[in-house]
Parts: structure tokens; C-alpha cells; sequence
């Protein structure tokens, strides 16, 4: 697993439904399994402070990274299915805004 990666995994919801999510690896230490990523999200919105958009490599659909929506995952305990991996410019996009939003207050 390396940071830039998609993943797919189950998530429990609230009311103890689970649903599967796409999630985007912004960090990865191997020592412990853990992983943080952001949700990833396809549907078409506004612009959003929360919502960064980002470039699949070998991919035309459009997504964003929800960067209100960060999670520490163990790796080592979930089942993950490789889903793709982002450009290099958007995954410095996408951990600058996630920076400017904790700095800012808006999470």
C-alpha cells in the first residue's frame, strides 16, 4: 500500500449498515498497519472547501476527495481491494487543502 493509492472497503454506517466506499491513501506506516486516508467521492457538486477535486491516472471520471470525511484505518484488519491511483500534482492538492482546512478551522 502507498500513499496516492484507491482503495475499496466496507464501512459501517451509523445504523450498522455497511456500504462500500473508495478511499484515497494519504499516509502509510507499514510498522503498524495503519493507513490514513480520505473518502472519496464521483457525484458532481459545486465547489466546496471540503470537496478537493483530483485526476485518476488512466481515468477521464471525475472525483474529489473529501477531505471532512479523514479516517486511520488498520490495514491489517480490513479487507481492501485496489481500486487505482492519483497523479502526483492532485495528491499535493488534495493534502494541501486538507492542511489549509484543519488550519483554518473548517474541520
Amino acid at each position: 500500500m502507498r500513499t496516492g493509492t484507491m482503495w475499496t472497503l466496507d464501512f459501517r454506517n451509523q445504523d450498522g449498515s455497511i456500504r462500500d466506499a473508495h478511499v484515497l491513501i494519504l499516509d502509510f506506516n507499514a510498522g503498524n498497519g495503519m493507513a490514513i486516508a480520505v473518502e472519496v467521492g464521483y457525484a458532481i457538486r459545486p465547489s466546496s472547501p471540503v470537496r478537493i477535486p483530483f485526476n485518476i491516472v488512466d481515468s477521464t471520471q471525475e472525483a474529489s476527495a473529501l477531505i471532512h470525511r479523514v479516517r486511520s484505518i488498520d490495514v491489517t484488519a480490513r479487507t481492501l481491494s485496489r481500486v487505482s491511483e492519483i497523479d502526483e500534482a492532485s495528491l499535493l492538492t488534495v493534502m494541501s487543502g486538507l492542511l489549509s482546512a484543519i488550519d483554518g478551522g473548517r474541520l
